[in-house]
């Protein structure tokens, strides 16, 4: 019995290990109707990772929507957007996606370099991102800001202007 469940179990274990490769392997594809870089940009002097990805420049109906910043939850980076962009880009947005200060591939300053995490200061660096990169940010037309867990209490508090007053 115990030599019967270990096969069991290490087959099962097989299984997963393969399914969980193959579904990465297929993540790892871009968009076919999309343009992907990355952009150098800085943030309070750190280095933030940007990835912009832009519809094709045949691609239909794409000059007259909003573009869009996609902000992660807490301990992700913008591989967690890998499947939100390709669906974005296919319908015609241009995307952001950007590493908060201190995770992802951004710069992971300390206290030691004056920087304390909040949402405050995340947001301040949404607001910025969006004022240096994008032209209908700095003129206050439309930008869609999209987050999951706390990147959508960034991008919240980026859209309302909570952390104007707030040192970060």
């Amino acid at each position: 019995f115990t030599m019967i469940a270990m096969m069991t179990l290490l087959i099962l274990l097989w299984l997963t290990v393969t399914t969980t490769i193959a579904h990465v392997q297929s993540l790892s594809v871009p968009s076919v109707s999309s343009i992907t870089r990355t952009k150098p940009w800085k943030f309070q002097g750190h280095d933030v990772f940007c990835q912009v990805s832009e519809p094709k420049p045949q691609h239909k109906n794409s000059k007259n929507k909003p573009a869009i910043i996609l902000i992660h939850g807490f301990g992700c980076s913008t591989a967690y957007w890998r499947e939100t962009v390709a669906s974005f880009t296919d319908a015609g947005f241009a995307v952001h996606a950007i590493d908060l200060l201190g995770q992802g591939l951004s710069a992971k300053p300390g206290k030691a370099d004056g920087v304390q995490y909040s949402t405050s200061l995340w947001a301040q660096q949404v607001d910025t991102y969006a004022r240096d990169n994008l032209p209908s940010a700095a003129n206050n037309n439309h930008v869609v800001l999209m987050g999951n867990s706390i990147g959508s209490l960034v991008a919240l508090a980026a859209a309302t202007g909570d952390f104007v007053n707030q040192s970060s």
